[in-house]
């Protein structure tokens, strides 16, 4: 959804989010995790037959705002994912599918997407929803005022000309020039305008009592004083009718007392950084789901610099790097590695090009092609450049408030140091890393990560212009494919364009992408029918969830 989905959680990943992540495969294999997660419980528990009634609690911690354009808390968008809906929704591949809209079109030059609302879609107040709401939302994003994530993409995008209603039915958007990523751009929440097209921001529109078209409503008025709020099943709904009668959400104040009111049983499910699973691993009444965020951390090289300068050098570090090893020792035995900075879950994501595992002998041998060998028996590589010998050592800067970056960055310098490369690790505050090393060059190496978009963006960090190419890459082949790619349209040939952008990335080595890292839904036995949860959207398809009996 535009260049940097969801920058405010990129900025806070980025700072000081620590490196908690659960063992996590691709998308095709991620039903066998669940199972294998839950193998002992499944098979102890005699699958029912999905009924309606029941109550569902869950947790909401720290709520801001009600109104799901404006919230910055990733908890709200979740929550509120039960009450707004978007003319789009994305699925399990991060491929945007209909949801307001039943269908939609192309013209042959790209620049007419025509989106086809359903019909008989209500609001939860009961009246209709049409194209003058989507248009409402769309002008709101558009004009930047509520400073919302969701306007990324909108706000400021020379690409768009305007979103136009054709009538109470259909919308056009029209575009400048074709964009590769139109239907993200449709994947806002929609809100009523005639309930909000009065309220100016600051005098209200952030409590107004949400009113959307999803699968649960507000039962009564926000009641956050009482610690509780209640949605019961919107009968309404156009899709298929969810089997739990009522959602009871209980408010706390931060994520400790969440998890320990799921341990009390005063709440039915927990979504959490892998790391704090482990505690429910071996109870009998628990399951959990993981899956895949989009927070990525990787290493990243001042290419300035000659040791740094060759690809193959690049490559063979990459093979140098057991993240395996990281990945037990640092993160409990959890990760999914990538050579490439795209989410694995993406449609877009191509696994030919996860390349680099743990082989230290072809390290030792391509750093000797790229001229390095240790010449005067002291135990570190050196080499001969503009008539100097250089030894192969540098430092590794990370944020100092980060635990496990620290312990990472480590367990790279000993295994570096095992192929004859000298590292110091150089813990420093984030604020020194972003306002001062990043911005003069003044680097060796940085071990960081970011919050990527859920469409793969690789301009930001690999084109040539790009805002965060700190690292000065320059390729004029890649800078040409991210170009391209922004402007096709077509579904196989931007999987195309993407594989030869990966292939690429794979040869180049420009960063060394190590992981993803993964969250996970800790639920109680009595739920049925949850499959693999999405990020930002763990409730997506709570139609499908029942109470057993």
């Amino acid at each position: 959804m535009g260049k940097r989905l969801l920058m405010l959680f990129m900025a806070i990943y980025m700072a000081v989010l620590p490196g908690c992540v659960a063992k996590t495969i691709s998308v095709e294999e991620q039903q066998p995790l669940l199972e294998q997660s839950n193998k002992n419980k499944s098979e102890q528990a005699e699958e029912t037959v999905p009924k309606k009634g029941g109550t569902l609690t869950i947790p909401l911690v720290q709520p801001d705002v009600f109104n799901p354009l404006m919230t910055k808390s990733k908890d709200m968008v979740n929550f509120l994912g039960l009450i707004f809906e978007g003319v789009m929704r994305y699925d399990q591949n991060q491929k945007p599918q209909p949801c307001l809209a039943e269908s939609y079109e192309v013209s042959e030059d790209g620049t007419i997407w025509t989106f086809h609302l359903r019909k008989g879609v209500k609001w939860h107040d009961g009246t209709p929803f049409t194209s003058q709401d989507v248009k409402f939302t769309f002008d709101i994003l558009r004009s930047g005022t509520l400073n919302s994530f969701y306007q990324n993409g909108i706000y400021a995008n020379t690409y768009i000309q305007d979103l136009v209603p054709k009538d109470d039915y259909t919308i056009c958007l029209n575009l400048n020039f074709p964009i590769s990523n139109a239907l993200d751009i449709m994947t806002f929440p929609v809100i009523p305008k005639a309930v909000y097209e009065s309220v100016l921001p600051g005098a209200g529109i952030e409590n107004i009592v949400p009113i959307g078209t999803g699968k649960y409503k507000m039962e009564s008025t926000i009641s956050i004083e009482d610690g509780e709020i209640r949605l019961v099943r919107n009968n309404d709904w156009w899709g298929k009718s969810p089997f739990i009668d009522t959602i009871l959400v209980r408010i706390y104040e931060d994520n400790d007392k969440a998890r320990a009111a799921f341990q009390t049983g005063s709440i039915d499910l927990v979504d959490t950084e892998v790391v704090f699973t482990n505690i429910y691993e071996q109870e009998p009444d628990v399951r959990l789901y993981r899956y895949l965020t989009s927070k990525y951390d990787f290493l990243a090289f001042n290419l300035r610099s000659p040791l740094f300068s060759d690809a193959k050098v690049r490559k063979a570090l990459a093979y140098a790097i057991d993240r395996k090893e990281i990945m037990s020792m640092v993160f409990l035995n959890n990760g999914q590695a990538v050579d490439v900075p795209i989410n694995p879950s993406s449609w877009l994501y191509d696994s030919s090009y996860r390349i680099y595992d743990y082989d230290p002998e072809k390290a030792v041998f391509m750093l000797k092609e790229a001229g390095w060998s240790d010449s005067d028996g002291d135990g570190i590589l050196d080499k001969d450049i503009g008539g100097e010998k250089v030894n192969f050592k540098f430092t590794i800067k990370t944020n100092e408030d980060n635990d496990e970056r620290r312990e990472t960055a480590l367990l790279i310098k000993r295994q570096l140091g095992e192929i004859g490369i000298q590292v110091d690790v150089e813990p420093v505050p984030w604020q020194e890393i972003q306002g001062d090393h990043i911005p003069k060059g003044s680097f060796d190496a940085i071990l960081m990560g970011y919050y990527l978009s859920v469409f793969p963006d690789l301009e930001f960090i690999l084109h040539s212009s790009g805002e965060q190419n700190f690292i000065k890459y320059t390729h004029p082949e890649l800078d040409g494919l991210i170009f391209q790619s922004k402007t096709i349209y077509n579904e196989e040939e931007l999987k195309d364009a993407y594989r030869q952008m990966q292939k690429l990335i794979s040869i180049e080595m420009p960063i060394m992408s190590l992981y993803f890292r993964t969250a996970c839904l800790v639920t109680k036995d009595k739920i049925g029918g949850i499959g693999i949860p999405r990020e930002l959207d763990i409730y997506g398809g709570i139609e499908e969830w029942y109470i057993k009996r």
